[in-house]
């Protein structure tokens, strides 16, 4: 059972919903078939924690799929092998049912003094998936790593 939305949740996004419609637009225009490479890679940066839910909750629906929310600490590991492994689960899974994957507060793993090969893994990954991928930053967008920014489609500020 979806939690309610309120009405002040509501006046969060109303000047991003005619952004939002059009970007679904986008996406379903430029959408690969499951098999064929390339993802649709979103960053939302800024705004609070429930617009960036509440925008990719919307898009989803927009686009009639389910919305994956993914916890980054769930999928890194410190184990060698075992960040991978859980990447492909995680992106089977989404390909396999046509989800929109959602990377909230993803500035700890994609900030620009993070090097990490879990973050150059999971970028390779979303480059390879025919999928749409959505990376939520609580900060600006300027704080992300230059190589996130290379393999963005679009970058939404909320």
């Amino acid at each position: 059972m979806q939690p309610a939305v309120g009405l002040r949740d509501l006046r969060i996004l109303a000047p991003q919903i005619d952004v939002l419609a059009r970007l679904a637009d986008d996406v379903r225009a430029h959408r690969k078939p499951a098999g064929e490479a390339g993802g649709f890679t979103i960053l939302m940066a800024g705004g609070s924690k429930t617009s960036r839910v509440l925008a990719a909750e919307a898009l989803a629906h927009e686009l009639t799929s389910a919305l994956f929310r993914v916890d980054l600490t769930a999928v890194i590991s410190k184990f060698i092998g075992e960040t991978e492994k859980n990447l492909r689960r995680l992106f089977d899974a989404a390909e396999e049912g046509g989800a929109v994957l959602f990377f909230d507060e993803a500035d700890a793993l994609f900030g620009k003094r993070t090097e990490t090969a879990a973050a150059t893994s999971l970028l390779d990954r979303v480059e390879k998936a025919a999928l749409v991928a959505v990376f939520s930053l609580a900060g600006p967008a300027g704080v992300v790593d230059p190589d996130l920014y290379r393999r963005l489609r679009v970058c939404v500020n909320l």
